[in-house]
This record gives C-alpha cells, structure tokens and sequence, in this order.
C-alpha cells in the first residue's frame, strides 16, 4: 500500500509541475493596435503594413499578440482621432501604431490621458519632439529625404534653378523646409514656390509659370490624385526639365500614370532580403510584391517585434507589460530587427534614410550617381 501510495505521489507531483511549468511559460496576450491607410489613394502601404504585422504576429517569442486595425482612410485626421480613442479607450490596446507623423499629433491628448505610447511607423521627423512624450518615430527620417533629394539635384543633376509645388499639410512643409534650405545651402536658386490644398488637381496655370522661369527642376513633395495630376499636366505641357518628388510617390502611382512616370525621380524606401521575402510569400502568396512594399511591411514587422523584444525585457524583470512598462522601455532601447540595427534614440526617433530611385520601364532603379 505504502509503494502504491508513493507511486501516486510520484506521479501527481510530476503532473503538477507539469501544470505550472506549463502556465508558467505562457505568454501574455498583448493588444497592438494601428491606425493604417487601408482605403484611399495609398492604401497599398496600409496593406504592406498589416501583412507585416501579421507575419511578425505569428513570430513573437515572449508575448501573444493580438492585433487591432483602424483605417484612417488615408490620413483622415478626423477618422485618425476616433481610431486612436477607440484603441486607447475600448479596446485597451498596449500600444498603438501610427503610419505617419502627420496625424499623429491630432490625438496626442487620447495618448496622454489614456497613458498609451505611439509609434509612428513610415516617417521620422523633428516635429515628433514637440508633440506627446507618447510618440515615438519609427520609421525614415522626412527632413532626410528632403535633404538627400536636394543635394541629389544640385550636385548629381547639377540643377540650378528648380521650383516647388506644395501642399498645405504638415508632411509637405517639413519635407519641402528641408529640400528648400539644403539647395540654397548648396548655391542653387529656388524661383518659384506655389503650396495648394490637397484637393488639388489642376495646374496647369502654376505650370505654365514654371515653363516661363526656365527651370531644371521641378519638386512635387505631393501624393493621392494631386501628384498624379501634377506629373501628368507637366509632362503634357512638355516641361522639359526634371520632376523630383517624396515617398508619397508609391508604386500605385507608377501604375496608374504609366509612361508619364517615366524619369521621374523621387527618395523611398526600398528593401530586399531573401529570407524575408520568402516568408512573407509563403504566408500571403504574393511573389510580386516591389521592394518598397516590402519595405513597408518590413517597418511593421520591426516594430512589432520591437514590442516583443521589450516585453522579454519586461517579463525577465518580473513585471507585467503594460502601457507604463512599455513607455518606461522606448526611449533607447536597441534590438535588431529585419532592417537591421534600430535605436530609439532621447529624441524619441530613429535614424534611417530613404534612397534616390527613379522610375524606368515602369519600375523604380538606383537614380544614376552621375549625369554630364
């Protein structure tokens, strides 16, 4: 009776250290929600995104997460705040991704109040410094582009006198301030500068000016139907010197204009890993996806990983990971992702840098480093 009784024992002590040895290397459920443009003119990019995410979902190591996705219908500022409250305050999310800087500020009082950090996925500017201490960037650095582009045209395309064409939004001032002050910095001239609403899509009346100011260079720091419209109208009225844009230049757009995008220069991003894409084919079965798409789910998927790295961290420490532990973790925290070596540096942003491309039999190609 006395074996029986202690193989019994044995046998429950053995269970019930199983048991807790099992509920002890379960993982926390962690929300994540994201605000994404998955309807509008780059909904391309809210999809990349989501696929990202997804795939990366599936990967994490400490946390189960689970995803919560809001469209903002393309920057949408209004439908961006409703999206951020209902994350912060019905779902609860743990944090919340946010596509772009530009609309990040229109909900910095839900961040605050609510306690949720933020991080903006596709750009990374200095304005994020005078927002909420919630925001963090992400992604490529929007003053970067505009100086990279500039320095391109005057030292790679030897412009001179080149003209803007703007729109009124916080995107398009930042990259247009810093196109415009690092080609003046370098001896060019900037003749003509117009900014119009987004709504934009006729000018013909601004481009016939810049065909009478004998330009080099024209930059559309544009997206959506307005940059479409632009490039079209310029091409139409035969400008003959060279169109120049941003990252809202995507690969819906090349599509869509056809062989008016033909030349066209513009800074995005690009990325190209084999593992990677075979990863992502295998789970979504898109064997054609560009490499800026992929660039787009590769932020995502960084960043998700991002938090689960944090999380590690967290949960080594004997803590529960919270919207307060995940803030307390940002600021400086180092891990490395898909894209490589990432900080979050005191700023609240990181250092990453688009490239020039221009648009060649229908597909974006390294810009030339040199033309007589």
């Amino acid at each position: 009776m006395k074996i029986l009784s202690s193989i019994l024992f044995s046998l429950l002590s053995l269970y019930i250290a199983a048991t807790c040895s099992t509920f002890a290397q379960e993982k926390p459920q962690v929300k994540i929600g994201a605000i994404l443009p998955m309807t509008g003119s780059i909904a391309s990019v809210g999809a990349a995104m989501q696929q990202g995410m997804t795939l990366a979902a599936a990967k994490t190591k400490h946390i189960t997460a689970t995803l919560v996705i809001e469209d903002d219908q393309t920057a949408n500022r209004v439908r961006a705040v409703n999206s951020a409250t209902k994350l912060a305050t019905v779902d609860r999310v743990s944090i919340i991704f946010n596509a772009y800087a530009s609309t990040a500020s229109s909900f910095s009082s839900v961040l605050d109040s609510s306690n949720t950090p933020c991080i903006v996925l596709w750009d990374s500017n200095r304005s994020l410094q005078a927002l909420s201490e919630k925001i963090f960037g992400f992604g490529f650095g929007t003053e970067l582009a505009g100086e990279d582009m500039a320095s391109f045209a005057r030292q790679e395309l030897h412009h001179k006198r080149v003209g803007i064409i703007s729109f009124h939004d916080e995107w398009s001032e930042v990259v247009t301030q810093a196109f415009k002050s690092r080609f003046e910095s370098l001896g060019g001239s900037i003749v003509l500068h117009e900014q119009v609403q987004g709504d934009t899509n006729d000018f013909r009346t601004i481009l016939t000016r810049v065909r009478s100011q004998s330009m080099d260079g024209l930059y559309l720091p544009l997206y959506g139907i307005g940059l479409r419209s632009a490039i079209k109208q310029a091409k139409n009225l035969m400008f003959k010197g060279d169109l120049l844009t941003a990252d809202g230049f995507i690969d819906t757009d090349i599509e869509s204009l056809k062989n008016a995008a033909e030349g066209v220069y513009v800074t995005q991003i690009w990325f190209e890993d084999s593992k990677f894409r075979r990863g992502f084919e295998g789970v979504f079965g898109e064997t054609r996806i560009s490499g800026t798409n992929l660039g787009y789910a590769a932020l995502a998927y960084d960043a998700v990983m991002l938090v689960d790295e944090m999380a590690g961290e967290i949960l080594r420490q004997g803590r529960s990971v919270t919207q307060t532990t995940l803030l307390e973790k940002l600021p400086a925290f180092s891990f490395d992702g898909v894209l490589g070596a990432t900080r979050i540096e005191a700023n609240r942003s990181v250092t990453r840098r688009e490239r020039v491309f221009q648009v060649a039999n229908g597909t974006l190609v390294e810009a030339p480093a040199k033309r007589d």
